[in-house]
């Protein structure tokens, strides 16, 4: 069954996995957290209650929820329980104000005969500010998005709106002005000639910018005398259309600093609006519906909007370009309230929820992360999977972060502590962690493989060559692979040779401690791609062939302490370009990937196959890794870059893709502990899940925020005693 509201979907999926334990319930929790993983919460509203707008306090320790039923209800953001009994009796249309230090509340009547002035810690009047008679009498009077504020000090309360004439012809654009602790009304002004679109203090309470139906002028906020007007051609589908105003019914709101604005018609798609030139940009994608209300967060650099599909998207108001789509209302979201800091999101919405939402990179299911500012170039003879190496302790990770450079990053962290440059490497193609050591293998496209000591500042151990076939035609690295117990180490590589057109790949094993190799074997005419060894250490795989020169694609097992081919194992597909992956699972099944995407498990000892194909992705396998326990892994396609978790027992997907990022490669690599899984695409940017049933049953109780309702009990769980679902 498919629950549209997030909340009541969490619950029920983190339920099934209580009643009935096993790989269906488990993969319906990880499916259902990715429907939504940037939502991190969810307030708890009483049945049948309907959230219209919120106000977000200053310093982010009060949540305003303001409801159909005329109550006001005050949550702690941080617990996402109310702070206080909910407050009856308030008749508010627009959105609660609150003043910019968080002292004073602005809320409105329904009936807009005033604005009470209230004390937002106690929430008794201090003030009513009476709307002046050219409001009042208005036959259609328009009031724009964010119209009410206060000023930066707090002693002068703005309300702005247009009128419109009895034929219904535009109207010019008022701002009414009262001063605060009195309520004096100071004063009825015209700010714009024809309409009123949005309106917003900049510059700290010293200007104002008013954009209109046909210019936007930026007015000294003190006298209202104008400074700079710009002409501003709105689209024609929001020109006049039989008399009326232009933007009649339109939602807009202008940056924080008073650049840009964004303006939303009825039924038509965003628009960005340069307001020092007057420049239009229409936003590419995104809504598909009504947009109900826009939103720039606290530095600009970012907008919401909401519509009528239900739901929120996140913009770059420079491109005119969605960031990402918010997916977890299953009705109308009604409003948006930001953090200060602007990486949290308070949402509304007609299904009766107030979700909360993560849009840094700390909180959410699946923390994001990259590399470094621009994504290295590849080698043209480098791996497919972009190099990824995580310590024995899973306290830390190596990453590419430019072409011969490796960053040490912190797991926890996600944040760069270190990092080591290999000189004379054009570009450094694969990584490896001793899992006994401090020990880093580093290799790049000059066929050297070194060995860094990465305990405290970086610094190189030694230098493995693998010898090139010819003097002049070195090759580049494709995989390094030490033994569990950190003796030796083996590295591929792939070299090409354009007097013969050959395609070359060669397979070395070293003693770690020393140096000394102990084989190195050339195989003529394809690559040698992945190497792993074995959980005991005898046995190590090599993946052969690509798309240029696939040979039969066979994946060699040969015998590590002298290099000797025990057998070949001959993957379906493998001959269309090639084995891509492998890995070994702490039972010594060997998983393989191809390159056209399908995935299979062997017994290593006899070369048989011992599960059915599956086609894990329409792309090549670019990686292959276990859990501790073998009973998952995760493959990382390319250049698909689709994340996905299978079960091993029976190559069942477990949920749905974690990282379909589009256009990148991808590895992925699971801590020791299993707890969590690592990825990296070959953009630079990176993923990392938590992975372990109760991190996923935890993630899913925090963002319900609540339990099943004894109706909710009742109406989907039949033959069980109620029980609360989160602890």
């Amino acid at each position: 069954m498919i629950e549209p509201q997030i909340d009541l979907a969490m619950l029920l999926a983190r339920e099934a996995v209580n009643l009935d334990p096993g790989q269906q319930t488990e993969s319906t929790l990880l499916a259902t957290l990715l429907r939504s993983p940037a939502a991190i919460a969810s307030l708890e509203l009483p049945i049948g209650v309907r959230p219209l707008s919120l106000a977000l306090s200053p310093d982010g320790r009060t949540l305003l929820v303001y409801a159909d039923n005329g109550t006001l209800y005050v949550y702690n953001p941080a617990t996402r329980r109310q702070q206080r009994a909910p407050i009856p009796g308030f008749t508010g249309d627009l959105a609660p104000v609150y003043s910019p230090d968080g002292s004073l509340l602005l809320l409105t009547d329904v009936n807009l005969h005033w604005i009470d002035v209230l004390n937002a810690r106690t929430f008794r009047r201090v003030a009513r500010l009476p709307f002046d008679r050219r409001w009042l009498d208005s036959p259609d009077a328009d009031n724009s998005n964010e119209s009410l504020f206060m000023s930066p000090d707090g002693r002068t309360v703005y309300y702005a709106y247009a009128v419109t004439s009895l034929s219904g012809q535009p109207g010019p654009g008022y701002l009414d002005r009262w001063s605060l602790p009195s309520g004096r009304l100071i004063g009825s002004s015209r700010v714009s000639p024809r309409g009123l679109v949005a309106i917003r203090l900049i510059d700290n309470g010293t200007r104002l910018v008013v954009l209109g139906d046909t210019a936007a002028q930026t007015l000294d906020a003190r006298t209202l005398a104008p400074l700079r007007t710009v002409a501003v051609k709105l689209p024609a589908r929001l020109g006049v259309v039989g008399g009326a105003t232009c933007c009649l019914g339109s939602v807009a709101a202008i940056s924080p600093d008073g650049t840009s604005a964004a303006v939303a018609p009825p039924e038509a798609t965003i628009s960005f609006i340069d307001l020092s030139t007057g420049a239009i940009h229409s936003a590419v994608g995104g809504d598909t519906a009504n947009v109900q209300s826009v939103r720039y967060s606290p530095n600009g650099r970012m907008l919401v909007s909401t519509a009528d599909d239900d739901n929120v998207v996140v913009w770059d108001p420079r491109s005119a370009q969605p960031l990402e789509t918010l997916v977890g209302h299953a009705g109308r979201p009604t409003d948006s309230a930001f953090s200060s800091d602007g990486r949290t999101l308070y949402t509304s919405s007609l299904d009766g929820t107030v979700l909360e939402w993560d849009l840094g990179s700390k909180r959410r299911f699946g923390r994001p992360f990259t590399t470094g500012a621009h994504a290295p170039t590849p080698a043209a003879n480098a791996p497919l999977a972009p190099p990824l190496a995580i310590s024995p302790n899973g306290s830390r990770f190596a990453a590419l972060t430019a072409a011969g450079s490796v960053g040490i990053f912190s797991v926890h962290t996600l944040q760069p502590q270190t990092s080591l440059t290999i000189p004379r490497a054009a570009t450094i193609t694969a990584l490896a962690w001793s899992p006994v050591g401090s020990e880093l293998a580093v290799g790049g496209d000059d066929d050297r493989l070194q060995l860094w000591d990465v305990n405290g500042a970086p610094h190189l151990v030694r230098t493995l060559t693998m010898a090139p076939p010819t003097k002049h035609v070195p090759g580049a690295i494709q995989s390094v692979a030490f033994s569990a117990d950190g003796r030796l180490i083996a590295a591929s590589d792939l070299s090409f040779e354009p007097a013969t057109l050959t395609t070359n790949g060669r397979i070395a094993i070293w003693r770690t401690r020393t140096g000394i190799p102990i084989t190195t074997a050339l195989q003529r005419g394809t690559t040698a791609n992945t190497v792993a060894f074995s959980r005991d250490g005898r046995l190590l795989a090599v993946a052969t062939g690509n798309e240029i020169s696939p040979g039969d694609g066979r994946v060699l097992i040969l015998d590590s302490s002298n290099g000797t081919q025990l057998r070949a194992i001959h993957p379906l597909e493998s001959d269309n370009g090639g084995t891509t992956s492998l890995a070994f699972a702490p039972n010594g099944t060997l998983a393989t990937g191809t390159y056209a995407g399908v995935v299979q498990l062997w017994d290593p000892s006899t070369g048989a196959s011992i599960s059915h194909p599956v086609l894990a992705a329409a792309a090549p396998v670019a990686s292959i890794a276990f859990d501790p326990s073998g009973q998952r892994f995760a493959t990382a396609g390319g250049p698909d870059g689709g994340l996905k978790l299978w079960f091993t027992s029976s190559l069942q997907q477990d949920g749905a893709t974690l990282d379909p990022e589009a256009g990148t490669a991808g590895n992925a690599q699971f801590t020791p502990d299993g707890q969590l899984l690592l990825a990296i695409n070959s953009n630079g940017h990176g993923s990392l899940w938590p992975v372990s049933t109760p991190a996923l049953a935890n993630h899913a109780c925090a963002v319900a925020g609540r339990n099943l309702t004894h109706e909710e009990w009742s109406r989907f769980i039949t033959g069980y005693r109620y029980s609360q679902v989160c602890p």
